[in-house]
């Protein structure tokens, strides 16, 4: 017999996921803003920090999407 997790605790991780998405995102921010403020700026790094912005911004939509489908009860 195979233990399901409830919505309710599905919504629980997901939330959890996106919540430490939301702490890396800010980071990544912060990190784009720290380069930029450079005298010469490395337009590598400026690449790949958006590239990880990028990635986030969809792991971040595919979350809410999965979380959309759940039915949370109170």
């Amino acid at each position: 017999m195979a233990n399901t997790l409830t919505d309710n605790e599905k919504a629980s991780i997901i939330n959890n996921h996106l919540s430490n998405l939301y702490f890396g995102q800010y980071n990544i921010e912060l990190s784009l803003k720290e380069e930029n403020a450079k005298a010469t700026p490395d337009e590598k790094v400026i690449s790949n920090v958006n590239n990880q912005l990028a990635d986030i911004s969809k792991q971040i939509d595919v979350l809410n999407a999965e979380l959309a489908t759940l039915t949370i009860t109170n």
